[in-house]
């Protein structure tokens, strides 16, 4: 009975373990490409890890626009209201690209270029 206690809380701690996604954050207006990194929950919404890389980088998340996969070649931000899972983005080490409003050089300028 010990035995199948452990085996079911080494299970149980894994899973949860495993709810952490590790995701990088590539300010576009960094001419060295330099990622930072942040850990959030799998089931988080873009407006959680706004306020995740407010806490991190102390820039308000209603000044910052993201970008990840297909949505960014088509020049869409990804809506507060979305998830990561609907937003694609299912697994660590993704890289979500980061525009602040009102700087001089963001996604729409470099898509042009």
């Amino acid at each position: 009975m010990v035995s199948m206690d452990k085996a079911f809380l080494a299970k149980t701690q894994a899973s949860v373990r495993g709810a952490d996604l590790k995701l990088f954050v590539r300010d576009v207006r960094d001419r060295q490409g330099r990622k930072r990194p942040i850990t959030v929950r799998s089931w988080s919404t873009i407006k959680d890890v706004k306020d995740m890389i407010q806490q991190a980088i102390h820039i308000p998340a209603s000044s910052q626009r993201l970008f990840f996969g297909p949505l960014l070649t088509s020049g869409k931000e990804l809506p507060n209201h979305r998830s990561l899972h609907d937003a694609g983005i299912y697994r660590s080490g993704e890289t979500i690209l980061l525009d602040i409003k009102g700087s001089s050089s963001g996604v729409s300028s470099m898509m042009t270029s």
